[in-house]
């Protein structure tokens, strides 16, 4: 049932977050976990692969709390103003494995190793992000800077 999903999925992803953070209806992990919920188009169940559920969630949460509907490229296919992207498959929070999502760099097996978001030559990388995010201890995430 939809009870139980959204039970069990909520059981999962509150290790990741503030149990507080889902009260304030305007937190980043309240609408990622929302559009786990409703939008997400892999209706990811609790007994699924439990690294791909952490990726989503963290990367939703990643993409809510930067603004990502009005990133210049590749944003939700549901943003009130979709921008261009190569497929929408690359968009985030796509329906596609979330190694698909632009930006997203995944090892072999399916883990994320870097985060590149943005269009810049000047980047700033913190290594070891989360080993819960991407189950790899030595992952990058990377911000490109824009620099005027």
């Amino acid at each position: 049932t939809p009870e139980l999903r959204a039970g069990g999925l909520f059981q999962h992803v509150v290790k990741s977050s503030d149990p507080n953070a889902f009260v304030d209806v305007s937190s980043p992990q309240f609408f990622a976990f929302q559009w786990m919920m409703n939008e997400d188009e892999k209706k990811l169940c609790p007994g699924d692969d439990a690294v791909e559920i952490d990726q989503r969630y963290i990367l939703s949460v990643l993409y809510y709390s930067l603004y990502g509907d009005l990133w210049p490229t590749c944003n939700r296919v549901h943003a009130s103003f979709k921008t261009s992207c190569e497929s929408d498959d690359r968009r985030w929070l796509s329906g596609a494995n979330a190694c698909d999502w632009r930006g997203v760099i995944c090892n072999d097996e399916g883990h994320i190793v870097k985060l590149s978001i943005g269009e810049s030559k000047r980047t700033v990388c913190v290594s070891r992000l989360s080993s819960l995010l991407v189950g790899n201890s030595d992952a990058s995430f990377c911000l490109f800077i824009q620099s005027k």
